[in-house]
């Protein structure tokens, strides 16, 4: 599953459209990395 749309879904954001911005910018780190907001869920947690 995508980062962005997992924030959605998980109803830590709102809207996907606000998660990709948030995604976009770096705000959320996984592991200490920041990963795009096209990283598929959880593979992430793999780098």
């Amino acid at each position: 599953m995508r980062l962005d749309k997992f924030l959605k879904v998980s109803r830590i954001i709102k809207r996907r459209t606000v998660a990709k911005e948030i995604a976009d910018k770096g705000r959320i780190s996984i592991n200490g990395r920041v990963p795009n907001r096209a990283a598929t869920w959880p593979s992430v947690t793999r780098w």
